[in-house]
């Protein structure tokens, strides 16, 4: 922790007033892929250098190339185009997802439960203050036909944390229960999964192909169907909203067996976990039937426990760095950088 950093969270704000920059691309796939890869190309390299040079593109990978023929046909383009904006090999642009602290908070509520009929979904995003500074909110605006997306992500990941046009919105949370010893990597199941035109179809990917590593994940599609997945050795739990709720954090639910492989460590406990899950949910069903980005913003202020509540300040380590609500329907994503409690969103429009 620098002086600085302990200096703002002495003074209870660790970060200082501000937006998440957007980074809008917008053009045909190949061409939106250039622009994506000239902007992004210093950390593209970064990651090439990590990659073999002999390797197949990993989209042409069986049975990868048959699901994104079904799910995302648009994909190997933008990938092209990435490599080309890059100057790099194909074969050398991967996906990537981070790994982060275990604090997050997921959400997803149905038509229903809202003031207008549409489906709302987001989390907290907990991070190191410094990594706070680094998301970005990218718009992918395709013109050819292709799906657009708008996420909060950071440099060189396309698999973020928001929706896709005609797909799904997929919120995600840690889950800390070892390696599940899948082969789908955790980065193209994500892609793959904001594809699905509909919950039951990420529903069946996920079962039909073992993914890489443990997680949780809310997965809402634009007609307000919503499911949560807790994946980890064994394979996948699927979960249903209550009362056109649901909310999750890192802990498991619902798996007894996948309970025993989780352990607590310096910024996750179970306990923690838990009791934002029930912070949560009332502040959600205390407006069930009126439910609007504002108000789901508001719970997600929750400071019930301090500092470990639903807005997390435990430490400039392990924080809520940011947070974000998606309207898919209507193409927004409200982005706030920072602990809730302390910055205002900004609004960014597909």
């Amino acid at each position: 922790m620098t002086t600085s950093e302990s200096a703002r969270l002495a003074r209870g704000r660790p970060m200082p007033p501000g937006f998440v920059p957007e980074l809008s691309v917008e053009g045909t796939t190949r061409d939106a892929g250039r622009q994506l890869g000239a902007a992004w190309r210093e950390t593209l390299e970064l990651s090439a250098s990590q990659l073999q040079n002999g390797s197949k593109p990993w989209w042409k990978h069986r049975p990868y190339a048959k699901l994104i023929d079904r799910y995302a046909p648009h994909l190997p383009d933008l990938y092209l185009g990435l490599a080309k904006g890059a100057n790099l090999k194909e074969n050398l642009i991967s996906t990537r997802a981070p790994v982060e602290v275990g604090g997050c908070t997921s959400f997803a509520i149905t038509p229903g439960a809202t003031i207008d009929g549409r489906p709302l979904s987001g989390q907290t995003k907990d991070v190191s203050s410094s990594r706070a500074m680094q998301f970005v909110v990218l718009r992918l605006k395709l013109t050819d036909g292709a799906a657009s997306a708008l996420t909060l992500t950071y440099q060189g990941q396309l698999f973020g944390y928001g929706f896709v046009s005609g797909g799904c919105a997929v919120f995600r949370n840690s889950l800390y229960t070892g390696d599940t010893g899948g082969t789908m990597p955790y980065e193209v199941w994500g892609l793959l999964a904001l594809h699905c035109p509909i919950v039951e179809d990420v529903e069946k990917l996920t079962r039909d192909h073992k993914v890489q590593g443990s997680f949780h994940c809310t997965v809402a599609d634009e007609q307000g169907d919503v499911i949560g997945i807790e994946y980890g050795p064994g394979g996948p739990v699927f979960l249903k909203p209550k009362r056109g709720i649901y909310v999750h954090a890192n802990a498991v639910f619902t798996n007894k067996r996948l309970m025993r492989h989780e352990k607590d460590d310096r910024f996750f406990r179970r306990a923690d976990s838990v009791d934002r899950v029930k912070r949560l949910r009332p502040a959600l069903e205390h407006n069930l039937g009126r439910l609007t980005p504002q108000l789901a913003c508001a719970a997600l202020m929750n400071h019930e426990d301090y500092p470990v509540g639903v807005c997390r300040h435990q430490a400039v380590e392990a924080m809520t760095g940011g947070a974000v609500i998606a309207e898919p329907a209507l193409g927004f994503l409200h982005v706030i950088r920072g602990p809730v409690c302390q910055n205002w969103p900004r609004t960014h429009y597909l």
